[in-house]
């Protein structure tokens, strides 16, 4: 009996995740070559919190700071693919994407 309830308690929480993927897939853009060009050929530069809200929190960011220049480097893997978007004060100030990330 336990058995049983195990098994449709796994299979109703492998089902919610899944259907947990489907609507991130659907409701948010992602890392895809449309949002790479969104953010790089945008004018005015796009804002760290523009792109935030755009692609979601990243994996993880490097940050530096020298003579009142602050630099971050905000990482999105994107399944093989990656997005690297450089900022400086807060604006972005390079791109690049890499759309066959070598695991």
């Amino acid at each position: 009996m336990k058995k049983i309830t195990l098994g449709f308690l796994l299979v109703g929480v492998m089902t919610i995740l899944a259907i947990g993927y489907w609507a991130l897939g659907i409701f948010s853009e992602g890392v895809t070559a449309g949002t790479f060009s969104k953010i790089q050929d945008s004018k005015p530069p796009l804002t760290t919190d523009e792109v935030v809200n755009l692609l979601g929190q990243p994996s993880h960011i490097d940050e530096s700071e020298s003579t009142g220049v602050k630099g971050e480097v905000y990482y999105y893997p994107w399944h093989k693919s990656e997005m690297k978007i450089v900022f400086v004060n807060g604006t972005v100030f390079h791109a690049e994407y890499t759309p066959d990330k070598k695991s």
